[in-house]
């Protein structure tokens, strides 16, 4: 007993140094994360096609990759992103015998991609460090501040291009308290929103916060043991829900339910392609012509040919839409890269096969985060609507706006492989060894 008594004194020291050590640690981390997710969605440029989010996530790998490696294919999106982007580089090179390639334009396109990963890994490393909702609020709080420099080329329609997006995000993530039960004040924010998204004229949020509120309230069903143990169920009925709110809302937006003006849009672009989806974006056709004649990518910055040009619009007529002297084509499309309206797309024509295997990547894991949280009513309102947002992005949005969005929607439905470990109300990074000493 003598003998131990010493030790024990000896010891304890020892252990209060540690726990402040870890105390200091944990505070300087938490720091860290907030201003690091402060940064994250300002779209303001260090240097060509490096955003500030960008630049200070790649500074601040060292914090963040470690812990990929607590989330289910957290590591292999990020080792994916990585090939794709060098695949991106090298095709650039193999194309500057047969396409001109614009140095400058190249240079941006590659810093953007890379941000844009190193941007996913921060916040899935501050999603634990802060929490879920913490990083959306404070990410959230950015995008509302960073409203004003979306403006100048939101013109067209404020709320669409500007407002809608940083102002959901901030509100679903304020609603999503900590209680997973009371989804309620989730359901009304998105109801609002969506009355709000109608009134101004855009169609896709609608779309998506329609969807979202059925998400929400689909975590309210009766449990039975088979939805409890086949995520299948969930997935089925998931899909089907999404086709029909697709019918539904084409047959809302042509019966002038949703404004004349919305509806005499719908209608000509019906009745111009034949369907809503060729009509509002005929850059599918695009995709399909350069798909078919350079099936393996293009590169960074580098721009078509007049044949390959040719052979677009040429697709681009076959659903009736006009090319000659169009600008949007020529000029946005195609005047200095190529720009497909379609992050999927996009990350094709930069990256070659591997960048529209990451794009599909992205989409299986939003995906799947969406059913396993629906599935186990955990999900937030934020998480469903950012997920369903960017998987009409991912599809149908340029890579360069779609960013901001896309990076936030994987990091908070990438699924944890541990459940997130909290120590006096701060997340805890620190290798496990720091709880047993």
């Amino acid at each position: 007993m003598s003998t131990q008594a010493p030790a024990q004194a000896e010891g304890r020291p020892e252990a209060v140094a540690h726990s402040m050590r870890v105390a200091r640690w944990l505070a300087v981390e938490r720091a860290v994360a907030l201003a690091a997710t402060f940064t994250a969605p300002i779209s303001l440029f260090v240097v060509s096609g490096l955003r500030l989010g960008g630049a200070v996530a790649l500074l601040l790998c060292p914090f963040w990759i470690s812990s990929l490696r607590r989330y289910s294919h957290g590591r292999a999106f990020i080792v994916f992103g990585l090939v794709a982007w060098v695949s991106g580089l090298f095709l650039t090179e193999a194309r500057r015998g047969s396409l001109f390639v614009n140095d400058s334009n190249a240079h941006f396109q590659s810093l953007d991609v890379l941000g844009f990963l190193a941007v996913v890994g921060l916040l899935l490393w501050a999603r634990i460090v802060l929490s879920t909702r913490t990083v959306g609020i404070v990410y959230g709080v950015a995008m509302v501040i960073s409203i004003p420099l979306n403006l100048p080329a939101a013109s067209a329609n404020y709320w669409k291009f500007a407002v809608a997006l940083p102002l959901t995000v901030l509100l679903l993530s304020v609603l999503g308290g900590r209680r997973r039960s009371r989804l309620w004040p989730e359901i009304l924010g998105l109801i609002v929103l969506l009355f709000a998204s109608v009134k101004f004229d855009s169609r896709s949020m609608a779309a998506a916060l329609a969807f979202a509120i059925g998400l929400v309230a689909w975590q309210k069903r009766p449990v039975t043991r088979a939805s409890a143990r086949w995520w299948g169920w969930s997935a089925a009925v998931l899909a089907i829900t999404g086709i029909g709110l697709y019918f539904l809302g084409t047959g809302l937006l042509v019966s002038g339910a949703l404004g004349a003006e919305t509806q005499q849009r719908t209608i000509r672009q019906v009745e111009t392609s034949g369907s809503l989806l060729l009509g509002g974006r005929p850059e599918i056709m695009a995709t399909v012509a350069l798909m078919s004649e350079v099936p393996l990518g293009f590169g960074y910055g580098v721009q078509v040919d007049t044949t390959l040009l040719n052979d677009v619009k040429t697709s681009m007529q076959t659903i009736n839409y006009q090319t000659v002297e169009n600008k949007y084509v020529d000029v946005f499309m195609f005047g200095q890269a190529i720009e497909l309206h379609s992050t999927v797309a996009d990350l094709w024509a930069m990256c070659g096969v591997m960048g529209a295997a990451l794009g599909l990547f992205a989409v299986v894991a939003l995906v799947r985060g969406v059913v396993e949280g629906v599935q186990r009513r955990q999900a937030r309102a934020v998480a469903l609507l950012l997920a369903v947002w960017a998987l009409f992005e991912l599809g149908f949005g340029p890579f360069y706006s779609a960013v901001t969005g896309l990076s936030l929607a994987l990091a908070l439905n990438f699924s944890t492989n541990e459940p997130e470990t909290s120590v006096h109300g701060r997340r805890l990074t620190q290798p496990r060894r720091d709880l047993k000493e």
